[in-house]
């Protein structure tokens, strides 16, 4: 891994870290990221909210940073802005794909101090998914305070009831994933209805469930842990996945 510093209108090598105010990551693949305008726009805006750096040095630091990712193979970079305002590039080679995951419900109500941006609760998220993989999970699903679904630690999570794609009520404490939003677009350009549902864990039993991220693109919940729930058939993800994936 590599990382930059923003530094006089340039990105300079630095060792330096800080607590995180915003971060975002992205894949990119032989130079292709789907949705990077999406990524931007909300790495910006968080910026703006945390009384970082202005709007238009985040956009000089976003476009000399895609410069700086190489053109060719799996990266996955991250760009952030630290509890010192300064802002930074870490260029990291991506992990491999899965098209799986084994999901966990979180025991307790959603434990993130600020769900709607992505950064703050960055390395409590990534506990708690270190805690779930000794129960043999991949990722866990947070939900509120009486039940309600919500997404997962570092995911989106989305459920299909009959031809239905459903995802969370928008007025429910979510991030606003980049990979959901491009797949609610695609679902509208195909005809598919798009239903926001407020529900609970057990109206989950049986159905076919996705998490999504910019790393995975679409994985199905093949397994649960911890609770008395059914993975459903992955009767779409094939289909979907590979119009969405890069």
């Amino acid at each position: 891994m590599s990382t930059f510093l923003w530094q006089d209108d340039r990105l300079v090598e630095d060792s330096g870290d800080a607590g995180l105010l915003v971060a975002d990551s992205w894949l990119v693949a032989d130079g292709v990221t789907r949705g990077l305008s999406l990524h931007h726009h909300r790495f910006t805006e968080a910026c703006e909210r945390a009384a970082g750096p202005s709007a238009e040095e985040v956009r000089r630091f976003l476009k000399s940073a895609a410069a700086l990712v190489p053109g060719t193979g799996r990266w996955f970079p991250r760009v952030e802005c630290g509890t010192d305002h300064r802002l930074r590039l870490r260029v990291r080679p991506a992990p491999e794909r899965s098209t799986g995951v084994v999901l966990m419900p979180h025991p307790g109500p959603d434990p993130r101090r600020d769900p709607r941006t992505k950064g703050p609760d960055l390395v409590a998220m990534q506990a708690l998914r270190a805690s779930a993989a000794e129960f043999g999970a991949d990722e866990v699903l947070l939900r509120t305070g009486v039940g309600t679904v919500l997404e997962g630690a570092l995911s989106s999570i989305v459920w299909w009831r009959g031809d239905r794609l459903c995802v969370p009520d928008p007025s429910l404490p979510v991030l606003d994933g980049v990979t959901r939003r491009l797949l609610v677009g695609l679902a509208a350009r195909r005809g598919v209805p798009v239903r926001p549902e407020r529900c609970d864990l057990a109206s989950l039993d049986g159905l076919e469930v996705w998490s999504l991220s910019a790393l995975h693109g679409i994985r199905v919940v093949t397994g649960w842990r911890e609770c008395e729930l059914t993975a459903g058939p992955a009767v779409r993800a094939a289909e979907w996945r590979a119009v969405l994936h890069p």
